[in-house]
C-alpha cells in the first residue's frame, strides 16, 4: 500500500481504519507516488468508527481545512483514549479500497463484502503435453519435427506471394539489361526449402557482418557448401522479393497485414500439436529494429532497447511457445473494452491470451512482492551465508528456469540479418521460435536418459542438413580450381597415358625407334 504524506486526510484514514503493519507498510519509509494500486484488499477487524460516519467528516464540500483538522485531532484523541473497539457484528469482513483518480486528489471508496472464496478449478493432466495431431512418433528423424510445424502450406504461400511480388514490381519499375532482375525465374517448394536450410546454417558459421561472405572463395574464410545449392546472386534476389502478403489488397486498419495470414498460421501450428501443463507464464520479447515504424518500442531495460515487443505464453515445464502477439498499438489484437476494464493494459494482454486455458485450472506466473521469506539452499559465495527470497519469487525463478533458457539458445542460434523490412525481422524470429519448438517436442518424443541428449545447435544442423538431402540439387561441380568430377584422377597425374591420349597424333610409328 502507497500513502501519500502530504494528503494528511488519507493518511489518518488508512491508520484509523486499516493500521497495517509496520513490516507491510510505513508511512514514514515509503517512497511517495502519485499512482497508487488501484485495488488493495486487506482483512482487518471494523472498528466503531463506521464508513458511513468517517466518509462524510472527510469528503464534506462544506466544511473547511480547519474543520478537518478539529475533527482529525478528535479522532486521535479517541483513539488515545482507548473509547473505540472491535465490532463483533462485522468480524472477519474485507475491506477492500478502491482508488478512483478525479482529477489531481485520489479519493477512496469504502465497501463492505463478504469473505471472497475464488473458484478453484481442477487440472487434469492427462490432456496435457503432444496431442494426437502431432504426426511424429519416437523414431522420426529431426526435419519431420520441423516441417510438422513449418509444413508445406506455408511454404506454398511464400512461394505463391514470391511469384506474385515480383510480377507487381515488373509492372511498377523498370531495369536495365544487365540488372539481375532481369534473370529472375519463377521459385517453387524445392528451391524455398534450400533458402530455409541455408538461412539456418548461416548463424552457425558466424559470418554475419556481410552477407556475400559465405559464397567467398577466400582460402580464410572458405565455405563452399553454399555455392554448390545456389548461387550468391539467386539468394540475395529470394531474399529481395520475399513476401507474405499481396500489396495489391492492403489492410488500413491492420498494421501488421503483411505477415498477418503467415502469422496466424505459424501460431496455429502451435496450439494444434500441443497443450500445455498445469503452469503456463507470458514473457515480453523485443525484436531489435531501428528503422521507421509506427508500432516501434523503446525498452532502457532489454540489451536492444529499440525494437517491434513481443508477448509470448510459453509451457513452463517445456518451454513451448504457444501463443505469439505482436504490440501494433490498436485494438486489433488487444480490444479496447478489455482495457477499459480497469486492469489496464497489461491486465488485458493477459485476459487474451490465457483465454483459450480459462477454467482449466492451470497456472499463470506473474512477479508479486509479498511472501514468506524462504531459505532457496543456496549461499553466499563471499559470506557464507544463506541466501532467503519470498517463496512466491523462488517459485517464480524454479518455474521460469526453461524460459530463460529458450531466450539463451535463440540468441546464440538466431538467423536474424540485417534488414530494413520489419516484416522480414519478424518472420526470422518466428522461424527461430518454430525450430525452438519443434527441438522441444522432439526432446520430450525421444527422451532417453542412457543416451546423450542433443544439443540445440546439433539439432539446427541435421535439420539443414536433412533438409538439403531432401530438396536441395547440386548447382556448382566445382570441386577444385579444374572442376574435374568425383573419382577421376587429373590429368597431370595420369602420366604416359595422358600424354598418348593428347598427343598420340604427334607420335612416331616406329617400334624400334620407339624403343
Amino acid at each position: 500500500m502507497y500513502l501519500k504524506k502530504k494528503e494528511q486526510y488519507e493518511s489518518i484514514a488508512t491508520s484509523v481504519i486499516l493500521t497495517p503493519p509496520k513490516h507491510i507498510c510505513d508511512a514514514d519509509t515509503m517512497p511517495s507516488t502519485s499512482t497508487p494500486p488501484p485495488i488493495i484488499k486487506k482483512k482487518r477487524h471494523l472498528q466503531n468508527l463506521t464508513p458511513s460516519k468517517f466518509l462524510p467528516m472527510l469528503f464534506s464540500e462544506d466544511e473547511t481545512d480547519e474543520d478537518i483538522d478539529d475533527d482529525i485531532n478528535c479522532c486521535d484523541s479517541d483513539i488515545d483514549g482507548g473509547d473505540i473497539e472491535e465490532s463483533e457484528d462485522v468480524e472477519n469482513e474485507i475491506v477492500i479500497i478502491h482508488s478512483i483518480r478525479e482529477g489531481n486528489i485520489q479519493s477512496y471508496i469504502w465497501s463492505l463484502v463478504n469473505n471472497f472464496i475464488p473458484d478453484i478449478h481442477p487440472f487434469d493432466g492427462n490432456c496435457a503435453g503432444i496431442k494426437n495431431e502431432w504426426p511424429c512418433d519416437g523414431t522420426a528423424r529431426e526435419t519431420e519435427c520441423f516441417l510438422a510445424l513449418f509444413n508445406e502450406e506455408l511454404v506454398d504461400l511464400i512461394v505463391c506471394e514470391i511469384n506474385k511480388y515480383y510480377q507487381l514490381v515488373m509492372e511498377k519499375f523498370s531495369f536495365t539489361q544487365n540488372s539481375q532482375v532481369q534473370k529472375w525465374m519463377d521459385t517453387d517448394v524445392h528451391e524455398i526449402y534450400v533458402y530455409l536450410s541455408l538461412l539456418l546454417l548461416m548463424p552457425l558459421m558466424k559470418k554475419k557482418p556481410v552477407l556475400q561472405d559465405y559464397w567467398k572463395q577466400d582460402p580464410l574464410i572458405p565455405t563452399p557448401f553454399f555455392s554448390k545449392f545456389i548461387t550468391r546472386d539467386r539468394f540475395l534476389l529470394l531474399t529481395c522479393f520475399m513476401h507474405f502478403a499481396y500489396n495489391g489488397r492492403p489492410i488500413a486498419s491492420d498494421r501488421i497485414w503483411k505477415i498477418r495470414s503467415f502469422f496466424s498460421l505459424v501460431v496455429a501450428n502451435f496450439k494444434r500439436v500441443f497443450h500445455p501443463f498445469q503452469k503456463i507464464v507470458i514473457d515480453e520479447s523485443l525484436i531489435l529494429f531501428k528503422g521507421r515504424l509506427v508500432f516501434k518500442q523503446y525498452i532502457p531495460s532489454k540489451r536492444h532497447r529499440f525494437g517491434i515487443k513481443l508477448f509470448v505464453l510459453c509451457d513452463c515445464e517445456t518451454g513451448i511457445v504457444l501463443d505469439i502477439k505482436v504490440y501494433i498499438g490498436t485494438d486489433i489484437d488487444i480490444p479496447k473494452e478489455d482495457q477499459g476494464s480497469g486492469l489496464g493494459f497489461s491486465g488485458a494482454v493477459v485476459m487474451k491470451m490465457r483465454a483459450p486455458y480459462i477454467d482449466h485450472g492451470h497456472i499463470l506466473y506473474c512477479i508479486l512482492t509479498i511472501g514468506d521469506i524462504v531459505n532457496t539452499g543456496k549461499v553466499h559465495y563471499r559470506t557464507k551465508k544463506k541466501i532467503c527470497k519470498p517463496d512466491v519469487i523462488v517459485d517464480y525463478n524454479e518455474n521460469m528456469r526453461l524460459v530463460d533458457k529458450s531466450d539463451c539458445q535463440l540468441s546464440e542460434t538466431e538467423c536474424m540479418r540485417k534488414s530494413f523490412k520489419w516484416y522480414h525481422k519478424i518472420i526470422l524470429d518466428l522461424i527461430d521460435i518454430t525450430m525452438l519448438n519443434a527441438y522441444n517436442i522432439w526432446l520430450v518424443k525421444t527422451s532417453d536418459p542412457t543416451c546423450k541428449q542433443l544439443k540445440f545447435r546439433e539439432f539446427i544442423f541435421n535439420v539443414s542438413y536433412q533438409l538439403l538431402e531432401n530438396s536441395g540439387t547440386v548447382t556448382s561441380s566445382r570441386l577444385g580450381r579444374r572442376g574435374h568430377p568425383p573419382g577421376e584422377v587429373p590429368n597431370r597425374l595420369q602420366g604416359a597415358a595422358n600424354i598418348s591420349y593428347y598427343h598420340l597424333q604427334h607420335t612416331i610409328f616406329d617400334e624400334a625407334q620407339n624403343r
